[in-house]
């Protein structure tokens, strides 16, 4: 009575499924190739910040190389000042001015801060990134006590009127001469550090930065007092 009807798919659908298959493919491809634009991309990005990185970290090993090349001349410098503190002359005197105990430097990370922003650093490899990181951290970090320090050591700029000191100003400046001592050690001790960590990453002094060290004299004064009349 009822004849059964077979169905069947209509005509033409393997061509539909070759073409669905085609463009499939085709949309892959373009896929895998913008994801081979961004990876070089961003390897170029990489590259260009390390070169950055490198400038930046060449001055910051040149400023921890300098602050281990006068830790002595400080030293010398407060035990001066100590001196003077404690037993300033009879007669008007006044230090002489201009010689700043410690140089202040600046410890730059600016280059870091850019690639982490732009996200250029999420694509460096792992244990590079760590490297940077790290070294970055000690930066920062010195840079502040470099500040701290300086902040200290320009109170000795009152010894520059002369004489005669008070009790409590000796106090103070005495306090101020163990402060800046302490600043010296530490600094030393971060500054030997970090030279190392920087030097790992294979970045190196310049030769003319390097001739500018060795020729870098401690600006200790001959005479640091001179008498009024």
């Amino acid at each position: 009575m009822f004849r059964l009807l077979r169905l069947s798919p209509p005509h033409g659908w393997h061509a539909v499924w070759w073409e669905l298959g085609i463009v499939t493919l085709g949309v892959l491809i373009a896929l895998a190739a913008q994801q081979m634009m961004e990876y070089s991309s961003w390897q170029a990005k990489v590259r260009d910040a390390k070169k950055d990185l490198s400038t930046e970290l060449e001055g910051d090993l040149f400023a921890a190389l300098e602050r281990v090349h006068m830790k002595g001349c400080i030293d010398r410098r407060l035990d001066q000042l100590s001196e003077l503190i404690d037993h300033p002359p009879a007669k008007p005197w006044s230090l002489l001015g201009g010689k700043s105990i410690t140089s202040l430097r600046v410890w730059s990370s600016s280059a870091w801060d850019t690639a982490v922003a732009d996200g250029t650093v999420a694509h460096m490899p792992s244990d590079e990134r760590a490297k940077y990181a790290n070294v970055y951290s000690y930066v920062r970090g010195l840079h502040a006590l470099v500040l701290d320090e300086y902040a200290v050591a320009v109170e000795f700029r009152m010894l520059e009127r002369g004489g005669p000191l008070t009790d409590i100003s000796q106090d103070r400046l005495r306090a101020d001469v163990a402060r800046v001592r302490g600043y010296n050690q530490i600094l030393d001790i971060g500054a030997k550090f970090v030279s190392r960590e920087i030097k790992e990453l294979g970045v190196g002094l310049t030769p003319d930065d390097s001739k500018r060290l060795a020729n870098e004299k401690c600006s200790l004064p001959r005479d640091g007092i001179s008498e009024r009349t």
